[in-house]
């Protein structure tokens, strides 16, 4: 009876080992792929395009006025290049003081340093110049700043081309930053790699070992099924007449 229940017990035993063992193993296969998974990991891809707007300038227009450096009567200022874009822009420039004065009327002299300022500035460049010029198009037809233009145009250049700056360079950081946090999470993603790693070395530890108590216990079994022969089991047993 003690040897029936002993028997039932240790093949319960082995049961659970192999449930424990299949467990183990497939836990070490996901977590072999999690680490190939996450030992390349890319940062996730930033939209770096910058959009300026003029309707966050109309909502802040008395926020910024500081006048804008300009080449003054007199000064050298470098000779200004064959440009499609700065002659856009100094289109753009004259159409906007022409709200105010008809005879608004700055030359290349008045705005080249201004302008190559700006294009040669490494957070702004020629992206923001033709954004820059965009606006500047745009908000002759905006009420509320052709309003302030009629009251002093140069100020008002001053006032939107600051703002549109502050606001590039705004969006530029910010870009830099969600490029930056990208490649945190990427790097954390990649020492994450090492951990599962590990982990399913462990695991396929513990599936060894469970395996190993498995053959041990079939070993054990088949060995208690080999009885030996006592004295006087022999001494019962028949003798073979050979004929």
């Amino acid at each position: 009876m003690i040897q029936k229940i002993e028997t039932s017990y240790l093949q319960l035993l082995r049961i659970l080992l192999l449930l424990l063992a299949t467990a183990a193993l497939v836990l070490c296969a996901v977590m072999g792929s999690q680490f190939f998974i996450q030992r390349s990991a890319e940062p996730k891809p930033v939209d770096e395009t910058i959009k300026l707007s003029l309707d966050d300038y109309s909502a802040s227009i008395k926020m910024y006025d500081p006048a804008t450096p300009q080449a003054k009567t007199g000064d050298q200022a470098p000779a200004a290049k064959a440009d499609p874009l700065f002659d856009e822009f100094l289109a753009a420039v004259n159409a906007f003081g022409k709200v105010a004065n008809p005879d608004f009327n700055l030359t290349k002299d008045n705005v080249n340093s201004a302008y190559r300022t700006m294009e040669e500035d490494s957070n702004l460049g020629r992206d923001f110049l033709k954004q820059l010029t965009g606006m500047l198009k745009a908000a002759t037809s905006k009420t509320e700043i052709v309003a302030r233009i009629k009251v002093n145009p140069l100020n008002e250049l001053n006032s939107l081309i600051n703002h549109s700056k502050k606001e590039y360079k705004d969006k530029q950081s910010a870009i830099r930053a969600e490029k930056s946090r990208a490649s945190d999470e990427a790097m954390a993603t990649r020492a994450q790699a090492n951990m599962s790693l590990y982990a399913a070395g462990a695991i396929f530890l513990v599936f060894a070992g469970t395996i190993l108590l498995v053959v041990l216990l079939k070993i054990e079994r088949n060995l208690r099924g080999i009885v030996p022969s006592t004295p006087e089991q022999k001494a019962v047993e028949p003798e073979t007449i050979a004929i």
